[in-house]
This record gives structure tokens, sequence and C-alpha cells, in this order.
């Protein structure tokens, strides 16, 4: 083996490792931060809903119009109290699906969850992106409590590379969960969990 080889060979291993103790770094912060409420809490809003007699709390990422793609969590605390942990889903597309059910999917492991909301609700409008054309938008927003929910997110909590396949009466379309996506929802759950909240 020549030297540019064992060059080539060397700075692939050396890259490899740093990404591996990079990784170990990461997940050893986001641990222990989980079971810091102080410090999550800074990735979150809070607002005052006189109605309800409570205060939501969503993370600060999430999508800030219901016109877009996205996947996210949030509760309501009531006399500091977590609960009313729900579930966000939202398409945006050049298609209706007529959203029915989905399912999330994970490469290391063959489980796979299956959700079917109870309600979606849908818009469009014309918009124009270099050419004037129509934009579809369905979503949900669904309590996520019970033992389905808590493993769900469990599963969630440990799971990488996580695919959601979406199903509709009208079409079908998969796509990889974010990982801007993945950790609102991680981090939602987390902070719920570590206030005292419960599925």
């Amino acid at each position: 083996m020549n030297d540019k080889w064992k060059s080539v060979i060397v700075g692939y291993g050396l890259s490899l490792a740093l990404i591996m103790f990079t990784s170990l770094i990461q997940d050893g912060y986001e641990k222990k931060l989980a079971d810091n409420p102080e410090q999550l809490s800074q990735r979150f809003e809070e607002k005052i809903d006189n109605n309800n007699n409570c205060i939501w709390v969503k993370p600060k990422e999430r999508p800030e119009y219901i016109n877009s793609n996205g996947l996210w969590t949030y509760f309501w605390l009531k006399d500091g109290k977590p609960s009313n942990f729900r579930f966000v889903f939202q398409y945006d597309g050049d298609e209706w699906l007529h959203v029915k059910r989905m399912s999330f999917t994970c490469k290391s492991n063959n489980k796979e969850w299956t959700f079917v909301p109870s309600a979606m609700k849908r818009d469009c409008a014309l918009t124009r992106k270099i050419i004037l054309h129509r934009d579809f938008w369905e979503w949900c927003d669904e309590p996520a409590t019970g033992n389905k929910w808590a493993e769900f997110m469990s599963w969630i909590d440990n799971s990488k590379n996580i695919t959601v396949h979406v199903y509709g009466n009208k079409g079908k379309t998969d796509f990889r969960l974010t990982s801007k996506s993945h950790k609102m929802l991680k981090d939602t759950y987390h902070y719920y969990i570590s206030l005292g909240g419960k599925l």
C-alpha cells in the first residue's frame, strides 16, 4: 500500500472518530439537558389563555404559520401543573392528500407506529412561486395522552433517522423527519416530563 492510500485511510479514520466523538458528546449534553427544566425552558414560549385559565407552552422553533410542513407537540400549565399534551401535524404541498393516517418507521428497529387523526383541517390559496400556482394545506391538532402516546414519545426519544409515511384518499407522501422537528419533539417531551407531566 503506497503512502497516498495510507494517508487517505488514516484521514478517513480520524474523520469517522471525530464524528462518533461529537455524537457522543451531543448525546450526553442532550441527556443532561433533559433533566434540567430551567435550561429546557429557554427553548419554549408561554402564552396566557384567559378563556381556558391556563398557560400554553410551545416550542419557539415550531412553524410560524399553518401553511408549512411540520411536526411538533405542546401542552398547557394549569395551576403550575403540566397536562393536555398535544400533537400537531402540518402538510403543505402542491396537491391535496386528504390525509387519513400516518405512520412512523425507523431502520434501526422493526417497529411501526400508526396514527389516525380524528379530524383534519384543510385550506388552499393561490401563491406565486416563480409562477402562479395553488398551495394546499392540511393539518391536525390532537390530544396525545394515554399509554399508546407514552410509548410513541418514548420511541421517538430513543430512535434516529425516522421516516414519516402519510396516506390520504388522494395520494401518499414519505419524508424523513428533520433533525429540527425531531429535536422539538424530544425537547417538548423532556420538558413536559421534567415538570411532572404524565402521558
